[in-house]
């Protein structure tokens, strides 16, 4: 009866009650080393050793510039029509080709790139269908793994945010497409307006913003045949638009995310999770660890505004389920933050003082694990933050299977991030050449002898 009662009281916990009855790394001490600027801890890693790998940057996080900085740097380099140019990217695409309004000093140091040729089998495992209660979508046409490509597909269309208010320019470019690439465009959804000639309120409602252009730091909206993925006219950290009528719907726990990737000039949705053949793709329009009250503005921004109302599985839970979630995610959000930025702290704390109770660690980071589960989180920069340290502690504690199970889970997630492994591979093959393998017992940290 005891341990029942324990065990209930455990599940009425909040997160932070868990983790303080866990025990949590020294995080504030960390801070404190920090700002007192103490460097990491070095580690003497054996010759030849793998290393961890760095962690990508997280691209939701890139500073985009505001309306008015984006118009000012336009209004300073574009003064006449002949400061505009039109371009086919690539040229060599014909029917694929990407229509691009640039200004001029972009347009003339675009870099001389390859982009290689998109593969068929890459274009898309989407399959357009009904779904219940949101009209057209997409769901998956067969399983995708986790970090996998869903589609990839060149854009259509991109222009410069600001210069979604020019009609004309819009109109210009649809002059320069091929009869296909036109009769896409119009046959895209558009909330702004009845108007079927209306190609600026087209791609307003399928627009994403890409930051980092080359040679250009204003964000360009694309429109793609994998745009239909903003259906809503939400601005997503990217932007493609879909011919094909690919629909992807957002979620507040979306299954899939949009990258745009500079190198091969396309837009790719990738598997956050493993996602079943038949089920429903989307895509986020939140922070995905934001609070539903965080959330609440904003959802009643896109209904005022798109008529979008979003039925996801988190903002399909109970009040009383979701005033627990809005109490145990900022939680979840500075432990995910902490771990990531002490990592090396953190695993050297646990080697160095950490005794017998080599679980301590192990328990921490599975408590987080779960509420991220449970919390439907699938953001890929938390994932690899958790990873890599759990990654680290197996690898010290010689126990190979777990280390080459999470270390798969960390390339996955980058995968997710930034097209490739990231070096994570490495360590999944051959975890016993990692350089933390074996650490606990034999612990090889300067000055420190247990």
């Amino acid at each position: 009866m005891t341990s029942a009662t324990s065990g209930q009281n455990h599940q009425s916990s909040t997160m932070a009650e868990k983790l303080l009855d866990i025990g949590m790394p020294r995080f504030p001490i960390f801070e404190q080393w920090r700002l007192a600027g103490l460097s990491p801890p070095e580690v003497d890693l054996p010759p030849g050793g793998l290393p961890i790998p760095e962690v990508p940057p997280n691209v939701s996080a890139v500073k985009i510039n505001n309306e008015s900085a984006a118009a000012a740097w336009l209004t300073t380099h574009i003064r006449k029509p002949g400061d505009v140019v039109l371009a086919l990217i690539p040229a060599w695409a014909g029917e694929g080709a990407t229509t691009c309004v640039l200004p001029k000093l972009v347009g003339y140091n675009w870099p001389e790139t390859d982009y290689p040729r998109i593969d068929k089998s890459e274009t898309s495992c989407l399959r357009v269908t009904d779904v219940r209660g949101k009209g057209k979508g997409c769901v998956a046409a067969r399983a995708v793994p986790r970090g996998e490509l869903v589609a990839r597909e060149r854009a259509l269309y991109i222009v410069p945010r600001t210069f979604l208010d020019t009609q004309q320019i819009a109109r210009t470019a649809m002059a320069m497409m091929t009869p296909n690439q036109r009769t896409a465009i119009l046959a895209l959804y558009n909330c702004k307006s009845t108007d079927p000639d209306d190609v600026k309120g087209i791609i307003g409602t399928n627009g994403i913003l890409i930051p980092g252009m080359p040679n250009h730091d204003v964000v360009y909206v694309a429109s793609s045949k994998l745009s239909r993925a903003s259906t809503t006219g939400i601005d997503f950290p990217f932007v493609p638009t879909i011919p094909n009528n690919s629909t992807p719907f957002t979620s507040c726990c979306p299954n899939a995310t949009f990258r745009w990737d500079n190198a091969s000039f396309s837009g790719e949705i990738r598997a956050l999770r493993p996602i079943p053949e038949g089920e429903e793709v989307t895509i986020a329009y939140f922070q995905e660890i934001m609070a539903a009250t965080a959330r609440r503005p904003e959802r009643q921004k896109y209904l005022d505004e798109y008529n979008f109302k979003c039925a996801c599985a988190i903002c399909g839970r109970s009040s009383k389920e979701r005033s627990r979630s809005d109490e145990d995610r900022p939680t979840i959000w500075m432990s995910v933050h902490d771990i990531g930025k002490f990592y090396r702290e953190i695993v050297h704390d646990w080697i160095t003082r950490g005794g017998n109770d080599h679980t301590r660690l192990l328990n921490y980071l599975h408590a987080v694990e779960e509420a991220l589960d449970r919390e439907m989180i699938f953001s890929p920069i938390c994932w690899i933050y958790l990873a890599r340290v759990i990654v680290m502690a197996r690898c010290a504690l010689r126990e190979a299977r777990p280390a080459r199970k999470w270390a798969q889970r960390a390339a996955q997630h980058t995968r997710a991030l930034t097209g490739s492994d990231g070096g994570w591979d490495a360590i999944a093959g051959e975890p016993e050449k990692c350089g933390w393998w074996g650490m606990w017992n034999k612990p090889r940290l300067r000055g420190i002898w247990v």
